[in-house]
Formats: C-alpha cells, structure tokens, sequence
C-alpha cells in the first residue's frame, strides 16, 4: 500500500499538498489507506499528463431523472474529463453554467436547454463583472444553476431528488461510486452535504438549494469580514468532518488555544462539548481579538472557509463521500 504523504483532512477537502504536512501517527481515517486515492495524487504532483480519468462500465441501470448535475465556472481540461460527464449524462441530467469562452465546450457536454452563458444575460454578466474577487464568481454560476434546474424541473414536472456540483478540472479516483455513494449518504437520518470542501459537493435538492443565496450574502456577510468574529456552532463542527475546513474559522484564541492540527483539535472539542459550543454561541465580535485557525485564505474573501461559515451558521453538516473524492488537476492553468 502506498504510504500518504499527506494528512487527512488535505486528502478529504481536495487540497494541495502541503509543504510540512506535520502527519500524526494516531490519525486513522479511512481515507488514508485509500490507495486508489493516493497514488493517484502522487501522480498528479509528479507527471500529471499520465492520469487518465476513468470511465466506468455501469450495468445496473439507474432512473436519471432522480440527479442533477451541476457544471460552473471555465471548462478546463475537458480532454480529461468529458467521456466521464457523457457517461454520466446518460444517467442523470447535466447543466453547465459558464462564460462565452467556454460556449463550444458547453455545447459539447449537453443541449443548449441546459447552458446558460454568463454574457448572455446584461444584468448577470454586470453581477459577474462587479464581483471584486474572482472567486465569487463560482457562487454566482451556482446561483445561475438553479435558474437551469428549476426551467427542467417545470417542464418535467416533477423535482429532482438530488443536485451534486463538479468541476471539469477535478480527477475522480472512484467515478462508479459517484451517485451512489451521494444517494446512500443522503439516507442518513442527520445527513447534510456531502463532498470535498467546496470544490465538489452534493446532497439532497432542498439541502443544496440552500446555497444559492450564498452570492447574494457576500456582500453583507463575507466581503471583508476575515479578520472579524462569527458564532460557531459547535455542533455542526463535530456532526462535519475535515473535509469541510471549520479549521479555517476564526476561533477565539481564549476559549481554544492552539490545537497544532484539525484531529488534536477535534479531540479538544468533543471534550470540551457542551459548554465549549454555549461559550462560542454566546460570543460577539470583541474587536481587536486575538484567534487561532490552520489556514489562511484571501485576505478579503476566502471561498473554502465562507463556505464553511455558511454551512454552520445554516446548521447544515458536510462529509466525506468516496464518489466524490480526487483532486484538482495540479497542470489545469496550462489545459485548454
């Protein structure tokens, strides 16, 4: 068995290796013996051109009108990624949300019906325009989805049970896994979301539906507030795992200390439980608060832990799911 380089919470939230990883021998989640998983990440650092997206021979056949798959943001490495999502199409309905460079390779994944060019709405494109850090954008395709989902829906007639958000620039190691997997995740009494931080993720329809007022928040809630306090809800922390980086919050240095990685951390939290999770509801922003976090993102709007600061102010909890676990390609800026 390949040994991982990495910690888990990297392997389950998708992230790029890290340069001093500070492995735990204690850590034994399931991802890390993984192989399929992490032989391929091994590749995608050292000689990416070689990984080869597999397709996988489904022979149980399955009611597509049950998913909707959802593509946002540039259609990069589709010479990698595209069998995959033809061989998903003709299991379950695909929709891409992307600009006007991205037109013909839209065209080339499914009908007109189910693309929307950002250009092609003035009011939509000027949103998009306005956005001060690129990766807002992604919350805005993800809004515009719903606009595709919903159009489908009326003519269909009926719902979809369940949405799941890719990226054509993302390898999946268990591609067989991928509806089944979301399904039976999704048949948990407590389920919420399940996926790889914010890069892909799925769940039930009206879980997912959800986040399409992430964008419009922005704004009010998440422009420049990383430096700022926000109640935590313990609980949806410890009902998540890694793969969502709660890590990243901004924790008040008092109540917590500085737990060295997110399994020493989570440790902290189960014990502390519940008067940890009053402390931290009970919190406001104090000002020029000292906090502890294990990541930093953009200083103005970092995507992964607002979408993490989402989740828990909605109480929504988010999971690792096989089907849905891989990684960006690490050569995708220099792909078509």
């Amino acid at each position: 068995m390949t040994a991982p380089r990495q910690p888990a919470w990297v392997l389950l939230s998708a992230s790029e290796d890290r340069q001093n990883p500070g492995l735990e021998a204690s850590e034994s989640h399931s991802i890390l013996q993984d192989d399929v998983l992490l032989q391929a990440r091994h590749r995608n650092t050292d000689a990416p051109e070689t990984l080869s997206q597999h397709i996988p021979d489904w022979n149980a056949t399955v009611d597509q009108s049950g998913f909707a798959l959802l593509i946002t943001g540039e259609l990069r490495c589709l010479n990698r990624s595209e069998p995959l999502f033809q061989a998903l199409r003709k299991r379950a309905d695909l929709f891409v949300v992307t600009t006007a460079d991205f037109r013909e390779k839209a065209l080339q994944l499914t009908s007109y019906e189910r693309i929307l060019i950002v250009e092609d709405d003035p009011i939509e494109a000027e949103r998009d325009r306005q956005a001060p850090v690129n990766s807002m954008k992604q919350w805005h395709k993800l809004e515009l989805g719903w606009r595709l989902i919903r159009a489908k829906e009326a003519r269909q007639g009926f719902l979809y049970d369940h949405v799941i958000k890719l990226r054509s620039d993302y390898h999946f190691v268990h591609p067989k896994a991928l509806l089944k997997s979301v399904r039976r995740a999704c048949r948990q009494p407590n389920a919420g979301l399940v996926g790889a931080s914010d890069k892909v993720f799925g769940g039930r329809r009206q879980t997912m539906q959800v986040l399409e007022g992430l964008f419009t928040a922005i704004p009010g809630w998440f422009d420049r507030r990383e430096q700022e306090y926000w109640p935590i809800n313990l609980k949806q922390v410890l009902e998540s795992d890694d793969a969502l980086k709660w890590y990243g919050m901004n924790w008040p240095l008092k109540l917590t200390g500085t737990p060295p990685t997110p399994s020493v951390w989570r440790g902290q939290l189960e014990t502390a439980e519940p008067s940890m999770a009053q402390a931290l509801s009970k919190r406001r922003d104090e000002g020029a608060e000292q906090f502890h976090k294990l990541l930093k993102g953009h200083p103005r709007f970092a995507s992964e832990i607002c979408f993490s600061r989402f989740l828990n102010f909605c109480g929504i909890p988010f999971r690792d799911c096989k089907g849905l676990r891989g990684f960006l390609y690490s050569d995708r800026l220099l792909q078509p």
